[in-house]
Formats: structure tokens, C-alpha cells, sequence
């Protein structure tokens, strides 16, 4: 009996994957997708969260900066009437320069915020809120930044979630909010969409983040009293 000699496979031959093999490699790749996606998920969120606090680090300098310049004087909320740049934004505005065209992509955007962007007075919506117990609403009773018994807990500028824009008039969304308006501006409003965190910013020119307690927000949280007293 002659032996069996098999022929051998041209050079040119190029194996294909069987269907089972190919699974096998969609599975592994959606299983490492599922993986790595909230990675880069959070990877994202965490720079926009960097972004807004570097945004909002660059407004309280601003705003100390018009304290330096104005006797220690802190700048209005907004005006009782009429529109211009008396507000707390507008003051800002006199150190940024921005103009009425300018787009929304500005300092006094938060990179999470995603909603709607109306143009304001000066074209820009604003996705932070003064603390009303500084940012006075008449220029009569306009606060000192020295009076503030602990700057560095004290909060000046936090997230917001509803609409607020560059226009002081008496008709515009409040540029301002919490302070002592215990029933009108609610931790419901407040972004926490860093995380679950809120950035803030500080007199004493820091800015960090904060969680929101889980109680009901309908009294003053303990950071926004000016005289340092503590709510329980």
C-alpha cells in the first residue's frame, strides 16, 4: 500500500475566521467598551467640573478685585430698574471686557451646563447665582467684603439650574438667589451636576465644591450667613 501524501496549502491562502471566533472577538470588544466608557465618562465630567471652578475662581477675582477698588464695597444684585452694568456681572464685565456680540462660550458658562442659551443683555447666560446676603439688591444697602466673619466658608457664587442671564432689568431672571430667601430659592435649583457635587466660590478667592445636604432645603444653609452663624 502506497502512502498517503498530503498536498501541501498554497502560500497564498489566508485563513478566515470561523463565525463562532468572530463572536468571540465582538463580545471581548463590547465587554472592554462597557468597561472603559464610564471610565471616560467620568474622565469628562471631572474636566468639566475643573473648568467650571477654574471659572469660577477667575469671577471671585474679579469680584475682589472690584472690592479692592471700591472701599471694600461689594457690587448690587441686580438694579431695581432699568437695565446696565450696576450688577454683580456687569461689574465683573468692566475687568473682562466682553462685548454684546460676544458668544456664550465665557467665563460665566459652566462647560455642564447644558441648557438652552438665550442671549442676555451682553449676549451671555449666566450658569451662576450671587449670594444675595453680599450682592445687594439696592445700592443703599450695599455690603463690605471686610465684614464677612468666615470668608473662606462663606459662599459668594455657586451652580444654578435655572435660567439667568447678563441683564439687570426688572423684568430678567435673578442673577442672585439662597442668602436669606429661605422659601424662594431652594437646593432643588442648585446644579449638582458635578458628580453630585456644586462648585462655589469664596471671599477669600478659593473656589471648591460642595455636596449638598440631603435634608429639605428650605432654610439657610450654615456658609451663606455673613455674621458666621452656623444652621442646625
Amino acid at each position: 500500500m502506497k502512502p498517503t501524501i498530503s498536498s501541501p496549502q498554497p502560500e497564498n491562502v489566508i485563513r478566515t475566521f470561523t463565525l463562532i471566533e468572530l463572536l468571540v472577538v465582538i463580545a471581548i470588544i463590547a465587554i472592554l467598551a462597557g468597561m472603559l466608557l464610564p471610565a471616560l465618562n467620568h474622565a469628562k465630567n471631572m474636566a468639566r467640573s475643573t473648568s467650571c471652578t477654574s471659572k469660577i475662581k477667575q469671577l471671585v477675582l474679579y469680584l475682589n478685585n472690584y472690592s479692592d477698588d471700591h472701599n471694600e464695597y461689594m457690587p448690587l444684585s441686580r438694579m431695581k430698574t432699568g437695565t446696565g452694568p450696576e450688577t454683580w456681572m456687569g461689574k465683573v464685565n468692566t475687568y473682562l471686557k466682553l462685548t454684546q456680540t460676544g458668544t456664550h462660550k465665557s467665563v460665566f458658562t459652566c462647560p455642564s451646563d447644558k441648557r438652552t442659551k438665550k442671549d442676555g443683555y451682553y449676549g451671555y447666560m449666566l450658569s451662576y447665582r450671587a449670594n444675595i446676603n453680599d450682592f445687594k439688591y439696592d445700592s443703599a444697602e450695599r455690603n463690605k467684603r471686610n465684614t464677612i466673619k468666615k470668608p473662606s466658608e462663606h459662599i459668594w457664587l455657586m451652580d444654578h439650574e435655572k435660567d439667568v442671564y447678563f441683564d439687570s432689568s426688572q423684568t430678567a431672571p435673578y442673577s442672585y438667589g439662597w442668602g436669606n430667601l429661605p422659601n424662594q430659592e431652594t437646593c432643588p435649583e442648585t446644579m449638582v451636576k458635578h458628580n453630585l457635587k456644586s462648585n462655589t466660590g469664596h471671599p477669600d478667592g478659593h473656589a471648591g465644591s460642595i455636596r449638598l445636604p440631603t435634608r429639605a432645603c428650605s432654610k439657610n444653609l450654615y456658609w451663606w450667613t455673613r455674621t458666621g452663624s452656623r444652621y442646625k
